[in-house]
């Protein structure tokens, strides 16, 4: 299905309910296939995968990328991309970047097909992306804002998780 899913989809788009009662519906395009990618350096869109819409409009993805386009290459060709409600959009992560918190390790990737786990972003209502994934040399963890909203390491591979008995709060 998600093979399906990002063969099909060469225009992401969205429907986004305004009023509470769901009466004024609006179509915005959050990104095309062969448009430039926001946050690269003259890479372009190929396709997408994983779209989650939270309740105010934003929008998080993970996005491919055209190969020998920009700066792109095998080790860098997808990343989590945010559009919020306004429209401005902003590259989370990308393969190949350095993941915070790691002491310079690279993210592997976000394709989903290569990974036994689920690594569709997650988006709240303040428009904060995180997001779990594997890293170059092994090992995974998953990533989010602090608060600055700066992407930061919030728990990686076999660390215990904070509070009592390794349980989240």
């Amino acid at each position: 299905n998600s093979r399906l899913c990002r063969r099909a989809i060469t225009v992401v788009s969205v429907l986004l309910a305004v009023s509470p009662a769901y009466a004024d519906i609006h179509l915005r395009t959050i990104a095309l296939s062969g448009t430039p990618a926001p946050g690269t350096n003259g890479a372009v869109y190929a396709g997408f995968e994983s779209i989650v819409i939270n309740n105010v409009g934003d929008v998080a993805y993970t996005g491919y990328l055209a190969p020998g386009i920009g700066d792109v290459t095998a080790t860098n060709n997808d990343g989590v991309w945010r559009s919020n409600a306004s429209g401005g959009t902003d590259l989370i992560a990308r393969r190949g970047s350095v993941a915070p918190g790691t002491g310079g390790e690279r993210f592997a990737g976000f394709d989903i097909g290569t990974f036994s786990h689920d690594i569709r972003p997650l988006l709240n209502d303040a428009g904060q992306v995180a997001f779990h994934v594997d890293l170059e040399t092994g090992g995974y963890g998953v990533w989010g804002p602090d608060a600055q909203n700066e992407l930061t390491l919030v728990h990686f591979d076999e660390q215990p998780l904070p509070g009592p008995d390794g349980l989240v709060n």
